[in-house]
């Protein structure tokens, strides 16, 4: 996650459900705005958003890892099986 997302993140806010024809458009003129916020902050003031990014990546990173892992060690214990094959073929 770049760091600037949790920033426009935290500052985001969406236009009234009243206007279902324009909310769309009022979102991306918002991300443009936070965007540009974002392009002229201080690196001082950005560093909350990056540490908070980063933190976000990690988690999200170590459960990727975790979940690969155990799809890898669940094996299917075929011989629990072998004792039922054939007694309901009939």
């Amino acid at each position: 996650m770049q760091a600037h997302v949790e920033y426009e993140t935290a500052k985001r806010h969406y236009a009234p459900v009243d206007c279902p024809g324009h909310a769309d458009y009022v979102k991306i003129e918002m991300d443009r705005k936070g965007f540009e916020t974002w392009k002229n902050m201080s690196s001082k003031e950005r560093q909350s958003y990056v540490v908070q990014a980063k933190i976000v990546n990690d988690v999200y990173y170590e459960r990727l890892l975790r979940e690969s892992e155990d799809q890898m060690c669940s094996c299917v214990d075929e011989e629990a099986d072998s004792a039922e094959v054939g007694k309901f073929d009939k």
